[in-house]
């Protein structure tokens, strides 16, 4: 495994030790990266996870990390998460040298503030966002394919606030977001 990939790893293993006996359902833990690694864009200029984003029925899915979630693909995986159709299971203690001191502030902020809603709520927020509201009628066509890569980009898009989708979670001065988006472009260009 590459150091990214170890990083998936460690994130999934972060958030499920946070819950009771370090088990956590997929769905609401792949959300909830969703959340973070969109917060930490809009503030920092960059993603916690370096993944690609796909569009999915139940909404925005890091596609790699994903699919790690669902597997024991390998004996550092194993060493650290267990999984089964369902639940994501922290065996572990979590590695935090995989984490900036920015990915660990995220982490803990998007659990302090989403950590108590159940996946089904999640899954329904992450409906309630552009970058997925723009593949909803694609997704709900039986004719086309079943995911959607997504841009980053349009993480950058935050709706106006309703109870459902508390963009007031993503209240970052509108100049931070505009020097975040000069980074996050500037990145993309020297990582070509």
């Amino acid at each position: 495994m590459n150091r990214l990939q170890k990083k998936s790893v460690q994130t999934l293993n972060y958030l499920a030790s946070k819950s009771s006996d370090g088990l956590i359902n997929r769905l609401k833990l792949i959300k909830m990266l969703w959340l973070a690694d969109k917060y930490h864009l809009l503030k920092y200029g960059r993603t916690i996870l370096k993944d690609s984003y796909y569009a999915l029925e139940h909404g925005p899915v890091p596609s790699e990390t994903m699919d790690i979630s669902k597997t024991q693909s390998s004996d550092y995986v194993n060493e650290f998460i267990s999984n089964s159709r369902l639940l994501v299971k922290s065996v572990k203690t979590p590695d935090i040298t995989y984490f900036s001191q920015s990915d660990m502030e995220v982490l803990d902020l998007v659990w302090e503030k989403f950590g108590h809603l159940n996946h089904w709520n999640l899954r329904d927020l992450s409906h309630e966002y552009p970058e997925w509201k723009k593949f909803e009628d694609e997704i709900n066509n039986p004719f086309s394919p079943n995911s959607f890569p997504m841009d980053l980009h349009d993480f950058y898009d935050i709706p106006e606030a309703t109870e459902l989708n508390m963009a007031d979670f993503f209240n970052i001065p509108e100049e931070m977001i505009l020097e975040s988006k000069e980074t996050f472009a500037l990145r993309q260009k020297f990582e070509r």
